[in-house]
């Protein structure tokens, strides 16, 4: 094994700085070139096995990556530089408590770059810990405070995780870099918005939307300032919401927020179909926790879904016979009649604004003796049949829905109370709405 005190040899350590260089100029076959020479000298020098790692995760080459990565991590897996490849790697590799241990040593190690941090936190994202991406973007905007892209992570961050103070004082700080980004100037309203500072919000989202018409997103944070009930749900959102959180979704929706919904609906085809073939249609399918939870029942499966994060890692499961990339509103409008035995929204309607054609075509794409499962969340205010929540989803009463799809033509309607998962400690009051079509 090569010690550390042989890592720097004069000749060796310029060839290196060449190869470093091409790297940097994004020069990679120049780069390979190099290392391809060094390496016949040096072939387990923890240098050339690093810079192969780089240039396989820079490159796409995910198997070389992997390779040098192994090599590496049997040879140097002390050598603070190699923390954060090693931890790119193993994400790559999905062997995400590997990856979060090396991605915490980079966060916290004095000499890691702000780049290092900004990866780590990639790398915490992917393995589920929202803690320690907090700590890598305060570390790394701390190291470099120039740098607009961590600052506008950070604030991002700031502003999901409810940080709503320390995200004003961020999306201020890029406004006063970047004055007249509409990005920036969104994240600020948004966050005076959950402040309570709706006439300031107000203001700005008015002003984004003068920039900015053909956003949806505007419009509806308008209706919100304005107290009364947005007409429609920017996909957009979600979208970008559940494409941050894919490959820890499970891990955080059914670990840390206990999230029961899936497994309740999964046991609800399974008690009413008695294992007799079931076509199902998986609206906004996730990870595929309702297959998941549903495994081999006999009959087609398709999954649909606006994040196509989610649904490469629904893939994964191989329980789908079709995944397709689409907004819900869409696929059932597309959706051609009595073709499904069985349709599922689990955790999804929170986030469609006009529920009543969400039902109408739900009932129409059904076969005969078909069933409809969705869970939805319920208002704070008993006295309120819908409202929108501070984590900007849909919620009703059990009492509007049940009318909404018995005027839809449903009947057999059940509905089960439950909680949908924990959220800061408490629970979130909900129920799952089970209906067949008669005729």
């Amino acid at each position: 094994m090569t010690t550390f005190s042989q890592l720097f040899e004069p000749v060796e350590a310029r060839q290196f700085e060449r190869v470093q260089a091409h790297f940097d100029a994004a020069e990679y076959d120049a780069a390979i070139l190099l290392l391809h020479s060094l390496q016949q000298s040096l072939p387990n020098d923890p240098r050339v096995l690093l810079q192969s790692t780089r240039i396989g995760l820079a490159t796409g080459n995910a198997i070389g990556a992997r390779e040098a990565g192994k090599r590496l991590l049997a040879v140097a897996a002390n050598w603070q530089p190699v923390w954060i490849e090693l931890a790119d790697v193993l994400k790559q590799d999905q062997q995400f408590e590997a990856c979060l241990s090396f991605a915490k040593k980079a966060i916290l190690a004095k000499e890691s770059t702000a780049q290092d941090v900004f990866r780590a936190a990639d790398c915490a994202a992917a393995a589920g810990d929202f803690a320690s991406v907090t700590d890598a973007l305060n570390r790394a905007h701390q190291l470099a405070p120039e740098r607009l892209d961590i600052l506008w992570h950070k604030a991002r961050n700031e502003l999901q995780n409810g940080a709503l103070n320390e995200a004003r004082h961020s999306f201020s700080k890029l406004l006063e870099a970047l004055p007249g980004n509409n990005a920036a100037l969104a994240g600020l309203a948004n966050t005076k918005l959950q402040l309570g500072e709706r006439q300031s919000a107000l203001a700005d989202f008015e002003t984004l939307i003068a920039l900015e018409p053909e956003n949806q997103s505007h419009a509806f944070f308008v209706a919100l300032c304005k107290g009364t009930m947005p007409q429609h749900y920017p996909s957009g959102l979600s979208e970008t919401l559940f494409d941050r959180y894919a490959r820890a979704y499970d891990k955080h929706m059914v670990g840390s927020l206990k999230h029961r919904a899936p497994k309740d609906i999964a046991a609800m085809i399974k008690s009413d179909f008695s294992g007799q073939r079931a076509d199902l249609l998986d609206l906004g399918c996730g990870t595929g926790l309702v297959s998941l939870y549903l495994g081999k029942h006999p009959g087609a499966r398709v999954g649909v879904d606006v994040s196509a994060n989610m649904l490469v890692e629904a893939q994964r499961l191989k329980l789908y016979h079709r995944l397709h990339q689409v907004n819900l509103i869409d696929a059932l409008a597309d959706t051609p009649s009595e073709q499904y035995d069985a349709i599922t929204a689990c955790d999804v309607f929170g986030y469609v604004a006009n529920l009543e054609a969400s039902v109408s075509h739900t009932l129409r794409i059904l076969r005969q003796h078909g069933r409809a499962y969705a869970s939805f969340e319920l208002p704070t205010s008993t006295t309120e049949d819908q409202a929108v929540n501070t984590g900007l989803r849909f919620c009703r009463s059990k009492t509007s829905v049940q009318t909404l799809y018995r005027a839809a033509g449903f009947g057999n309607i059940e509905i089960v109370d439950c909680t949908l998962r924990i959220e800061k400690d408490e629970p979130v009051a909900g129920f799952i709405i089970s209906a067949q079509k008669l005729v």
